[in-house]
C-alpha cells in the first residue's frame, strides 16, 4: 500500500484485505444476510465475480484484485455498453499494465482501471470507491493508479516501510479471510474504549479466519507509545461491544505488550 498522502489530501486511511474465494467456500457457514453482503462485493464494469476473486485489496480509493478470469473477458467487459455498465477505452500503459476509462471521460478521470493478466486495479479520487461520493485530492482517478502500480513496482515507498506504526499493526493483523482496518496520523486524545477507541491509539483493526463453523477473531490496535495498551480497556470493549457482536466461545486472550492491545478469541461464524 502507498502511503495515502501519496494519491489523496488526507493521512489517514481506510483498508481492508479479503479472500473472497475463501468466504464463497464457507457459504453455508455464514448468516445469509452476512454473506450477501460479501457477494455484492464484486468488481463492477469488469465482469468479475465475488467467488471469482482470491484476492481483494485495497482502500476507498482503489482496489487491487486477482483470481480466476481471463484478461480478455475483462477488457470485453470493459470495452462494453451495458445497461449497468460504462463504456471504457484504452489510454495507454503504466508499467506492466494496461489503462482503461470511461469513454468521452474529459479532462478529470474519475473511475479507471488497470489490467495485467488477471490483476486488475481499480482506481478513483473518490471516497466512496467511485461510486458517488466527494474528492479526495486533485488527483484524478489514473493518477491514483499510478501511484498504486508504482508502489507494487517498488518504485514508491510502501506505507509500511514510512510508518512504523502502521507496519506493527499489519503485521499484526497478516493475510487471512478478512482484514479491515483504519489507520491516523494523530493519536487519538479521548478515547471511549466501550466502543472500541483507545487513547494514544494511532490506529486499529480486525482479522478474521474463516475455518468452517467456527472462526477466529483477532482484533489489534496500535499505540503511540509502548505500554499504552490497558487490558481493562480491551476487557471494556469485549463487554460492551463485541460480545453482542460476536458472541465469543469461551474468555477472549489479550495481550498489552510492546505498542499493541491484542484481543484474541474464537467464535460461530453464523454470528458474523
Amino acid at each position: 500500500m502507498p502511503a495515502p498522502a501519496e494519491y489523496k489530501d488526507t493521512e489517514s486511511l481506510t483498508f481492508g484485505y479479503s479472500n473472497p474465494r475463501k468466504i464463497a467456500e464457507n457459504e453455508d457457514n455464514f448468516d445469509e444476510d452476512t454473506y450477501e453482503t460479501y457477494e455484492q462485493q464484486e468488481l463492477g464494469n469488469t465482469g468479475v465475480d465475488f467467488d471469482e476473486m482470491t484476492l481483494r485489496l485495497g482502500t476507498g480509493e482503489y482496489a487491487v484484485v486477482d483470481g480466476d478470469y481471463e484478461e480478455d473477458d475483462v477488457v470485453d467487459e470493459l470495452e462494453s455498453d451495458g445497461e449497468e455498465t460504462s463504456e471504457f477505452e484504452e489510454d495507454g500503459e503504466e508499467g506492466e499494465f494496461t489503462v482503461y476509462v470511461p469513454v468521452d471521460s474529459g479532462d478529470t478521470v474519475s473511475l479507471a482501471f488497470a489490467v495485467n493478466g488477471t490483476r486488475v486495479v481499480r482506481g478513483t479520487n473518490l471516497s466512496s470507491g467511485g461510486f458517488g461520493g466527494t474528492p479526495t485530492s486533485d488527483a484524478d482517478a489514473v493518477d491514483v493508479l499510478e501511484t498504486v502500480i508504482d508502489t507494487q513496482a517498488g518504485n514508491t515507498a510502501r506505507f509500511t516501510d514510512e510508518s512504523e506504526a502502521f507496519s506493527i499493526l499489519t503485521d499484526e493483523l497478516g493475510e487471512t479471510t478478512l482484514v479491515s482496518g483504519r489507520f491516523e496520523s494523530e493519536a487519538i486524545e479521548d478515547g471511549n474504549p466501550e466502543a472500541g477507541s483507545f487513547e494514544g491509539a494511532l490506529g486499529g483493526g480486525v482479522a478474521i479466519t474463516v475455518n468452517g463453523e467456527q472462526s477466529d477473531a483477532k482484533f489489534v490496535t496500535v499505540f503511540e507509545n509502548e505500554g499504552d495498551a490497558d487490558q481493562g480497556d480491551l476487557e471494556d470493549y469485549v463487554d460492551e461491544s463485541l460480545d453482542d457482536r460476536y458472541d465469543p466461545n469461551g474468555e477472549p486472550a489479550y495481550d498489552t505488550g510492546g505498542r499493541t492491545g491484542v484481543i484474541e478469541f474464537t467464535f460461530d461464524t453464523d454470528e458474523r
